[in-house]
C-alpha cells in the first residue's frame, strides 16, 4: 500500500469493534490511521479511514451526513436498548 496519505472506505463486520477494524489497514501502512466516525460492534456497514495528514480532515468527514437502513424487530426489549442486551 502507499505511504501517502489517503483516505479509503473500509467495511466493518458485525462483531468486531470500529477500532479492530482498522488492524488489516495498520499493518499495511506505518503511518497514523483513523476513522471518521464510529459503527456499533453489531453494526455493519463502510468505514472512512483515514491515513497520515489526512486524518487531519477527521473534523469535515464526521460533520457530513450519513444514512443508515436498520431491520427492526417489535416485541423485543433488552437491558441497553440494542441488540446486545
Amino acid at each position: 500500500m502507499s505511504k501517502r496519505s489517503s483516505f479509503l472506505l473500509v467495511y466493518k463486520p458485525p462483531g468486531i469493534t470500529s477500532f479492530a477494524s482498522l488492524y488489516p489497514v495498520k499493518r499495511k501502512i506505518d503511518k497514523k490511521v483513523g476513522h471518521a466516525g464510529t459503527l456499533d460492534k453489531f453494526a455493519q456497514g463502510l468505514m472512512i479511514v483515514l491515513t497520515g495528514s489526512f486524518t487531519k480532515l477527521n473534523p469535515i468527514f464526521s460533520m457530513m451526513d450519513k444514512s443508515y437502513l436498520a431491520t427492526i424487530c417489535f416485541g423485543t426489549e433488552t437491558s441497553t436498548l440494542d441488540p446486545e442486551g
